[in-house]
């Protein structure tokens, strides 16, 4: 690990906050991407939202965030477990390493020679709603604050609560068994790219989001 990374700076909760908003605008404009077909671009922003959630958590619990990112996922999660949180047993692993991968695609030079994502949309709608609900309440409860989405919750803002099963109540393996299309994108670090939509078909759902490696599906077989 670089010792950028290591590095810890000191955060008021004011400052924990702010974080936690960015991390909610960055959430709405990653699911108006993802339902209006913007795919890639919304995973992440997905990536993204995540990451400053999570930080955000830390922080309160011990006064400092690192220079972690969502791409060393692995590293991220040590950090939170040290900091007495246990959130990310109750999120789905393989949605985080996909997010892992979104968060390296935004810049070619961070690639090995090939790199690949593929997932489902409606899949990654409704995962990075769970996971945007779920980390936002423990920020909330433990900060005392009232954040963006508790507001944006209350207000039944179409935002937050378009297509979101969650809000309104819906199936969530019905929901991410939706018929939808699978999305394929391969890039070299010298930015050749290849890109490629399936056929529709209804993903399984067991608990973890399917990924797509060259349209080979892999989805969980967990109970």
């Amino acid at each position: 690990m670089s010792n950028k990374a290591r590095k810890k700076k000191t955060v008021a909760k004011n400052d924990l906050v702010n974080l936690s908003k960015l991390g909610f605008r960055d959430y709405v404009a990653a699911r108006h991407l993802l339902l209006e077909g913007f795919l890639f671009q919304g995973l992440i922003l997905s990536s993204t939202s995540v990451e400053k959630y999570v930080k955000a958590n830390i922080g309160l619990n011990v006064g400092t965030i690192s220079h972690l990112h969502l791409d060393k996922v692995s590293l991220l999660k040590n950090e939170a477990e040290n900091a007495g949180l246990d959130f990310f047993s109750d999120l789905d692993d393989r949605y985080l390493e996909l997010l892992s991968v979104a968060y390296r695609f935004r810049y070619y030079d961070d690639l090995e020679d090939f790199s690949c994502i593929g997932f489902f949309k409606w899949q990654a709608v409704g995962e990075l709603d769970f996971t945007v609900d779920y980390i936002d309440k423990v920020f909330s409860e433990k900060s005392g604050v009232e954040t963006l989405y508790a507001k944006a919750v209350e207000a039944s803002d179409e935002v937050v609560l378009r297509d979101n099963y969650l809000l309104n109540g819906l199936n969530k393996k019905s929901y991410m068994e939706r018929p939808s299309e699978p999305y394929f994108l391969g890039l070299w670090n010298d930015g050749e790219e290849v890109s490629m939509k399936g056929g529709l078909m209804s993903p399984k759902y067991n608990g973890e989001v399917c990924t797509v490696k060259s349209f080979d599906v892999k989805c969980s077989e967990r109970n």
